[in-house]
């Protein structure tokens, strides 16, 4: 039976913290699109303009009913 050493351990929590980072990076970039766009649309109705109640985003598969 191998025990892990103190390297072995420190690299295993870099990994996961690693993967745990370019999980949520994508998550992050989707979100700030999507308040972006909220500004956007803010701003708009602010200027007067007419916008869309319902605007499907392209990004994620959560708006496609």
């Amino acid at each position: 039976m191998k025990v892990f050493g103190n390297n072995d351990v420190k690299a295993v929590l870099h990994r996961l913290d690693r993967l745990t980072f370019d999980e949520a990076l994508p998550n992050a970039v989707q979100i700030f699109e999507v308040i972006h766009g909220l500004i956007e649309n803010l701003r708009k109705v602010m200027d007067g303009e007419q916008v869309p109640l319902y605007m499907p985003c392209t990004q994620c598969q959560i708006c496609f009913f």
